[in-house]
């Protein structure tokens, strides 16, 4: 059985990887979605997007998770 890791963890994996390999973080700007797919080892539903956004020298960003509304 896959050890089940969370969304705070899958980033941090990517986030790192990306850091250290040129080829990925290209990969990863370019098509985040086949990516991560990869990285999970299985499809991600077509519904479902994908995207990345790389922080410049003087700009950070903060992305909060969706929730549905009660």
């Amino acid at each position: 059985m896959a050890e089940k890791v969370t969304r705070g963890e899958m980033e941090d994996i990517i986030r790192g990887f990306a850091m250290k390999d040129p080829a990925y973080k290209k990969l990863l700007l370019e098509n985040p979605k086949e990516l991560v797919s990869r990285q999970m080892g299985q499809q991600l539903p077509d519904w479902l997007k994908v995207k990345v956004i790389e922080e410049t020298e003087d700009t950070m960003y903060f992305v909060l998770p969706y929730q549905k509304k009660k």
